[in-house]
C-alpha cells in the first residue's frame, strides 16, 4: 500500500475510533473504541519513520528522527493539560 497511504488509514482509523469513544454510552464500547483509537496513532509513528529512512541520506537521517522522538515524547506530557483546559468548555466528550 505504501507508506503514504497506511499513514492515511491509519490516521482516519484513530479520527473513526476518536468519534466512536465520544459517541460511546456504555464503559466497554468506550475502553473498545479508545483501543481502537490507539491502534491508528500507532500507525503515524510508524510509517513516520519508514519515510524518514528511506527520503533522507544517513548524516540527515538522525537529526530528523532526533526531533520526530522529541515531539513523540512532549505530545502526552502536553496532550492532558489541553484536554484539561478543554473539559469545562466541551465536557468529557468534547474532549475526543
Amino acid at each position: 500500500f505504501g507508506p503514504r497511504a497506511t499513514q492515511l488509514w491509519g490516521l482516519g482509523l484513530a479520527g473513526a475510533a476518536a468519534i466512536l469513544a465520544a459517541l460511546a454510552d456504555h464503559i466497554t464500547a468506550f475502553y473498545g473504541a479508545r483501543f481502537i483509537q490507539a491502534l491508528g496513532a500507532c500507525v503515524g509513528t510508524v510509517t513516520t519513520r519508514l519515510i524518514v529512512s528511506r527520503e533522507y541520506e544517513a548524516r540527515d537521517r538522525m537529526k530528523t528522527l532526533t526531533t520526530l522522538a522529541s515531539a513523540i515524547a512532549i505530545t502526552p506530557c502536553i496532550a492532558p493539560l489541553v484536554g484539561g483546559a478543554l473539559l469545562p468548555y466541551a465536557g468529557w466528550r468534547g474532549v475526543f
